[in-house]
């Protein structure tokens, strides 16, 4: 038997339109209610793996599937950051959203990580960004990769943006909107 809440989207297409942009979209992540516990909007360049429904049970995580079509980014570069806009609203002026960008070698690597003891031994490099709400307005942020001495040749990046940098934490009126999400060499 299936969870349907588990399988339910929490993303959708957005005119909420940001400064200077030209597009007509934006994507609205946002969190729900389920079963009393808060699904933490989550958005993935890999597949969401819902192994609990314990929020911050290691068994939840996103994954790169390195042969699985749909669940991953090939990506072979190095940029050296990531920008991207954001747009957090939220009733909490502490909570903090996520933006996480792995670069990693020909492996299955999970988001979160600790999921997975040898994960660290896979990654090329990192950028990863929690954000407050702010003033709950259009931000672009640009945040710098960090890259490790392992020589690990880039394959694949996992790339997530999340409502709540801790898994089922915040609340059901947490939207993130994301736009124009790009890299700088």
């Amino acid at each position: 038997m299936e969870c349907g809440t588990a399988k339910s989207t929490r993303h959708a297409r957005s005119t909420n339109n940001r400064p200077g942009n030209t597009g007509s979209y934006r994507c609205k992540i946002f969190a729900t209610d389920a079963f009393s516990i808060i699904a933490n909007g989550n958005i993935t360049t890999g597949q969401i793996r819902i192994g609990s429904t314990t929020a911050t049970d290691h068994g939840n995580y996103n994954i790169t599937r390195t042969s699985e079509s749909g669940h991953n980014q090939a990506f072979t570069a190095k940029p050296d950051s990531i920008r991207f806009w954001a747009k957090f609203k939220c009733p909490s002026e502490t909570q903090e959203a996520r933006m996480s960008a792995t670069i990693h070698d020909n492996y299955d690597f999970r988001d979160p990580n600790g999921s997975d003891a040898g994960a660290t031994n896979h990654i090329v490099g990192t950028a990863v960004h929690n954000f407050s709400r702010g003033d709950q307005e259009w931000t672009q942020y640009m945040i710098p990769f960090e890259y490790n001495s392992l020589g690990n040749i880039p394959a694949y990046i996992l790339l997530t943006f999340t409502t709540n940098k801790e898994p089922g934490q915040g609340s059901i009126l947490d939207t993130l909107y994301i736009d124009d999400i790009e890299f700088v060499y």
